[in-house]
């Protein structure tokens, strides 16, 4: 997928280095909030525990790391999978591009799941902003507490089947 500034491709081993050198600061304290990790450790720790994982480029150069694992157990009712992004300040540039091609990738995927969910830290409005322009719904009366006692609230998107 690709717009005049932005695309998005395969992830490659190497985009942990230069995504995780250029975090943002806000990802980084996200990760260190959350799991105690450092930029390096936390992106590698998210790839291994992913199915699917993508890099979106800003100009050619990694912008964000992002990826999906499914959730979803023998019994449930519903399938669901947990979704992250980490990124640069790149991953900004260009937001009108950014919402266009993550929300392409967003809505394959909730082709696929019924729910697609994680938690996103009190701190990380720029975040949060996105995830509301991308359909998600936050729900900051339910959340988890990260190492350090910090808030990260439940955020959620549904796929709604069709009517028959």
């Amino acid at each position: 997928m690709k717009t005049k500034n932005t695309s998005i491709r395969e992830f490659k081993e190497s985009d942990i280095d230069y995504v995780s050198n250029n975090m943002r600061q806000a990802d980084a304290d996200e990760l260190k909030a959350l799991l105690g990790l450092g930029p390096k450790e936390g992106l590698i720790y998210s790839v291994e525990n992913s199915e699917e994982v993508w890099t979106g480029l800003a100009d050619g150069i990694p912008a964000c790391i992002f990826g999906i694992t499914d959730c979803t157990q023998d019994d449930d009712e519903y399938t669901s999978a947990l979704i992250w992004t980490l990124g640069t300040n790149e991953f900004f540039k260009y937001t009108k591009q950014t919402c266009l091609l993550t929300s392409r990738v967003f809505e394959s995927w909730l082709r696929d799941y019924d729910v697609l969910f994680n938690y996103i830290w009190e701190g990380n409005k720029k975040h949060q902003s996105w995830l509301k322009k991308m359909g998600f719904i936050i729900f900051e009366d339910e959340y988890v507490e990260g190492v350090d006692g910090d808030k990260f609230y439940f955020f959620a998107n549904f796929s709604y089947p069709e009517e028959e």
